[in-house]
């Protein structure tokens, strides 16, 4: 019969894994523990002063090998707790590149949230402008987007000057353009 190893948690959270599953795993701070102490059968259960979504994900990689996180997970906090724990080298090789891909990722949509907070485009003059600066007179257009052949005198207005003058109107835009751009810039 297996034994359960019962790991408690700094928030009140039980994680309960397998004595044998844990044995299988690679070299780390709680098997080497369990191996220690593994003829003394009271040790079944252990505090541990780490967060429940912390200690399963870091045992559920170790137990398939493989790089396992919640979306919710602070990667840079699991790093941290990996690193104290002396797990193998792989696994703080995959945290790192996935704290640097997300950082990564996070400046580009910063930097994207901030060119759509301050610069919008106009609709009708196709022309990116500052809300904070757009006056009455900012939008200078034609009515016509043509010109009377061989001049620049536009078919609306039979002038050069702008007839439509106004506010900037935003052009309101998908940013789903964004997201295969973001894609390619990480990549």
């Amino acid at each position: 019969m297996s034994r359960i190893v019962k790991i408690h948690c700094i928030d009140n959270k039980i994680c309960n894994y397998n004595l044998n599953d844990i044995l299988k795993m690679e070299k780390f701070y709680i098997k080497n523990m369990l191996e220690d102490t593994d003829n003394n059968e009271d040790i079944s259960e252990f505090n541990i002063n780490e967060d429940f979504d912390i200690v399963k994900n870091i045992l559920d990689s170790l137990r398939y090998r493989t790089l396992i996180f919640n979306k919710d997970t602070n990667l840079l906090l699991m790093y941290q707790v990996c690193d104290k724990w002396c797990v193998p080298f792989w696994l703080l090789h995959e945290l790192l590149d996935k704290i640097k891909g997300n950082d990564k990722l996070n400046q580009i949509l910063y930097f994207i949230n901030n060119m759509k907070k301050e610069i919008k485009m106009c609709k009708l003059c196709n022309i990116g402008f500052k809300e904070s600066l757009n006056k009455k007179d900012s939008c200078k257009t034609h009515h016509s987007p043509t010109c009377i052949t061989h001049t620049n005198r536009y078919s609306c207005c039979n002038k050069e000057e702008p007839c439509k003058i106004g506010f900037h109107i935003e052009e309101k835009q998908s940013d789903v353009y964004l997201i295969y751009a973001i894609k390619d810039l990480i990549k």
